[in-house]
C-alpha cells in the first residue's frame, strides 16, 4: 500500500494543507512522499520485479521531468534547489507510477480524496455560518483555488454516488465561484455531451452563453484592466523566453495571469505542449467521471491562476492520471541486480528528501 498512499497523500495532502501554499506544507506533503517511493522500491527489489509503464508513459513522463529541470537549471543554475521544481515534480510522478496501483487501491485512494472533499466542504460551512464569510474558501489560499478544488472534487463524489457531498460542493461553489468558475463547469458540461439535440446539451450551452454575457460585461471593469496589464506582461515574458521560461516559480503565486500563460512563461513552450497533448491522450484513451473535472479545470486554467496552487496542480495530476490502465508488464529485478536497486531506491529517497529541505531552508 505504499504506492496508494503516496498517491493519496499528494492528491489530498496539498489541499488540506493549506493548499500547499506554505513552504513547511509542500515540504510535509514531497518529503513523506518521497520516503513512501523509496521504500515502494525497495520492497520490489525485495520481492524481485516490479509492474512497469508502457514506454510511451515513462518516455512522456522522463521529458516533462527533464524540461522542468532544465529550466529550473536555466534560472537558477541548480535545479535542485529550486523549490518549485520539486512541485512539479511531484506532479509528474504519478503519471508513470500509476500503472502499478491496481484497481483495489485506486479505489481507496478515490475513498481518501472523497474524505478530504468532505474536509473541504465541512470546513466551508463552518466558515459561512459561524465565522460569517461570505465567499469561503476552506483550507485553500484563495476563491480561485477552492473554485478549482471544487471543479475536481465534484466528479469524484459523482462517481462515488455520494450524492449530498456533491450537492454540498455544488453549494459552496455558488458562494465562492466566479462567473469564469461556472463557464468551466457548464464548458466541461458541454464537450462531455454527445452532440445530439437534448435537454443536457441545451442546458450546458446555454449556461456557457450566459457566463460569456456575464463575462462581456465586465469587460471595462477596473479588474479587467489590472488582469489584461498582468497576461501582457506575462505574455511578453513568453515571447522573450519560449525555450525554458524563466524558471518554475518565477512569476510567484500572486501573479494575475491565467495558467495557460504562466506555465509556458515558466517553463517553456515546449513544456506546455508537451504536458497538454500527453493528458489529452490520459484523457481521450481511457475516459472516467474524473476526465470531466480535468476538462472543467483546463477551462479554468484559460481565466485563473490555478496552477500556482501547488495542491491543485497535484490534484489535477491525480485525476488526469487516473485515466490509465493498470500495467500488465512486469520487469523481473535479477537476485544480483536486487541489493543495489534497493540501496538506490533508499539513496535516492534521501537526497530527495534532504534536497526539498534545502530548497526551501527548513521553513
Amino acid at each position: 500500500m505504499m504506492l496508494p498512499t503516496a498517491a493519496a497523500l499528494s492528491a489530498c495532502g496539498g489541499v488540506l494543507f493549506l493548499g500547499g501554499d506554505p513552504p513547511w506544507s509542500r515540504a510535509a506533503v514531497i518529503v513523506p512522499v518521497a520516503a513512501l517511493l523509496a521504500l515502494w522500491g525497495l520492497s520490489r527489489a525485495a520481492v524481485g520485479y516490479a509492474t512497469m509503464p508502457s514506454k510511451r508513459n515513462l518516455v512522456w513522463a522522463a521529458a516533462l521531468a527533464a524540461a522542468v529541470g532544465l529550466s529550473a537549471y536555466a534560472a537558477t543554475g541548480k535545479a535542485a534547489q529550486s523549490p518549485d521544481a520539486w512541485v512539479w515534480w511531484n506532479a509528474v510522478w504519478i503519471f508513470p507510477m500509476i500503472a502499478a496501483i491496481s484497481k483495489d487501491e485506486r479505489a481507496a485512494v478515490d475513498d481518501a480524496v472523497r474524505a478530504a472533499a468532505w474536509t473541504l466542504m465541512v470546513l466551508a460551512f463552518y466558515q459561512r455560518f459561524v465565522l460569517g464569510i461570505a465567499a469561503p474558501t476552506g483550507s485553500l489560499p484563495s476563491a480561485a483555488a477552492f473554485s478549482a478544488a471544487v471543479l475536481l472534487l465534484a466528479p469524484i463524489a459523482f462517481e462515488r454516488s455520494d450524492r449530498l457531498l456533491l450537492w454540498g460542493l455544488m453549494i459552496t461553489l455558488i458562494w465562492s465561484g466566479g462567473v469564469d468558475a461556472w463557464l468551466a463547469l457548464f464548458a466541461a458540461f458541454a464537450l462531455t455531451t454527445p452532440w445530439k439535440p437534448g435537454a443536457r446539451l441545451y442546458g450546458a450551452l446555454a449556461g456557457v452563453a450566459v457566463c460569456l454575457v456575464v463575462l462581456y460585461g465586465g469587460l471595462e471593469s477596473p479588474e479587467f484592466s489590472v488582469r489584461a496589464a498582468h497576461w501582457s506582461a506575462v505574455w511578453s515574458a513568453i515571447l522573450e523566453r519560449p525555450l525554458l521560461g524563466g524558471g518554475p516559480g518565477f512569476w510567484g503565486p500572486d501573479a494575475y495571469a491565467p495558467s495557460a500563460l504562466l506555465v509556458p512563461a515558466e517553463l517553456g513552450v515546449g513544456f506546455s505542449i508537451l504536458a497538454l497533448g500527453g493528458i489529452w491522450r490520459c484523457i481521450s484513451v481511457g475516459r472516467s467521471p474524473k476526465t470531466f473535472g480535468v476538462l472543467a479545470l483546463a477551462v479554468y486554467a484559460l481565466m485563473e491562476p490555478v496552477f500556482s496552487t501547488p495542491g491543485i496542480l497535484w490534484l489535477f495530476a491525480y485525476s488526469a492520471a487516473s485515466s490509465i490502465s493498470e500495467g500488465s508488464e512486469c520487469v523481473e529485478i535479477r537476485i544480483p541486480w536486487r541489493l543495489p536497486v534497493g540501496a538506490g531506491s533508499l539513496g535516492a529517497g534521501y537526497w530527495i528528501g534532504r534536497s526539498v529541505l534545502g530548497a526551501w531552508g527548513g521553513r
